[in-house]
C-alpha cells in the first residue's frame, strides 16, 4: 500500500486531462461571445452578394489624380470623375470606355510630331525658341499646340482612369 501512495506515474495524465478540459470549455466560452457577431457580418456579406452589388477593390486612386491634374491644364467637360466613376455600374462604365475609345491621344503622348516643328519650355508650354539650339533664347508659345497637347494628355489619363477601374472589377 505505501508503493501505491507515493508512485506519481498517473499525475501527468491527471493534469493533462484537467488541462484539457479547461482549454475546451474556454473555447467554447469564446464561441458563444462571438458567434452572434459572425452571424451578423455573414448574414450582411450574404446579402450583398445576393443583390448582384459589385464586390472589388479599387486601384483607380492614382490614376483618378493623373486625371484630375491633367484636367487643370485642359477642358475635361462631359468626363465622369472620381467617386462618380467608381460609383457607376459595370454595363455603364463599359459604355463609357466604348464611347470614349475614339478620344485623341494614346497612353505615353508621342511627341515626334511636335518635336519636329516645336519645342517644349519648362513651363509645359509647346512653342518655338528665336534661336533652337539655344533654350535661353526667346520662346515664343504656340497656344493651339499647347492647349492640344494638353488635351490629348486630359483624354490618355480619361482613358487610363476607365480602364484601371474596369481592372479594378471582379466580375
Amino acid at each position: 500500500m505505501q508503493n501505491f501512495i507515493h508512485d506519481e506515474s498517473g499525475a501527468v495524465t491527471v493534469d493533462w486531462v484537467v488541462l484539457t478540459a479547461a482549454l475546451v470549455g474556454l473555447g467554447l466560452a469564446v464561441l458563444g461571445v462571438v458567434s452572434g457577431g459572425i452571424s451578423g457580418q455573414s448574414e450582411q456579406m450574404s446579402d450583398v452578394m445576393e443583390d448582384g452589388a459589385i464586390i472589388r477593390t479599387a486601384f483607380t486612386g492614382n490614376a483618378t489624380s493623373a486625371l484630375a491634374g491633367a484636367c487643370a491644364a485642359a477642358s475635361c467637360a462631359g468626363f465622369t470623375m472620381g467617386d462618380d466613376l467608381k460609383g457607376m455600374s459595370t454595363d455603364a462604365l463599359e459604355t463609357l470606355a466604348t464611347d470614349n475609345a475614339g478620344l485623341d491621344g494614346v497612353a505615353t503622348f508621342d511627341t515626334a510630331s511636335y518635336d519636329a516643328n516645336l519645342a517644349q519650355n519648362g513651363d509645359g508650354a509647346w512653342g518655338t525658341y528665336a534661336d533652337p539650339a539655344d533654350t535661353d533664347s526667346a520662346f515664343t508659345t504656340n497656344d493651339d499646340a499647347t492647349a492640344d497637347y494638353n488635351q490629348r494628355a486630359a483624354n490618355d489619363a480619361y482613358k487610363s482612369a476607365i480602364a484601371a477601374e474596369q481592372g479594378a472589377r471582379v466580375n
